[in-house]
């Protein structure tokens, strides 16, 4: 990982911590921003430039996509977590679920439904992995039946016995 691919990340992962580490936090989160802003430009001029036409609703829906495929990859919206090999399994398989519901001619509105459901489910499952990697709030264990049984203290051999 490249320094500021750290920087970013610990950043991303408790800004409070990456400040008292020395990172620039307002710096960092400024260069990210103008990083994404020109990826999201690059993406605008690529999808007018394939449909020939520019309109104000042109990307309108994309936005659920792009959650679906970065939940989908591990991306953790809580920050720090994630690999871009995730990202791209994600891009992978909601590609293929797209492409598949455009072949069996499934309406626009059914495949909205279907990238939504599939959505919730990743929303769900990372938060029950989370809570099941990171143990929030979890019982205490009940304990054995050895350690329930009181062990009677041995006395000091040099104390005389009431």
């Amino acid at each position: 990982m490249t320094p500021s691919g750290r920087r970013l990340k610990a950043v991303g992962g408790n800004r409070r911590a990456a400040f008292l580490m020395g990172v620039a936090v307002p710096r960092v989160q400024f260069l990210m921003f103008v990083q994404v802003g020109l990826a999201a430009s690059l993406a605008g001029l690529m999808l007018a430039s394939k449909l020939a036409a520019a309109t104000p609703i042109t990307g309108q829906g994309l936005e659920i996509n792009a959650l679906t495929v970065v939940l989908l990859g591990g991306i953790a919206f809580v920050g720090g977590i994630g690999r871009i090999s995730g990202v791209v399994a994600g891009l992978f398989f909601v590609g293929v679920l797209r492409n598949g519901l455009v072949v069996t001619d499934t309406s626009q509105f059914l495949q909205q439904v279907f990238i939504g459901v599939t959505l919730i489910a990743a929303v769900a499952i990372d938060d029950t992995f989370r809570q099941t990697i990171f143990g929030r709030a979890q019982a205490a264990p009940e304990p054995s039946r050895d350690q329930r049984k009181s062990k009677p203290e041995m006395k000091d051999a040099g104390e005389p016995e009431p």
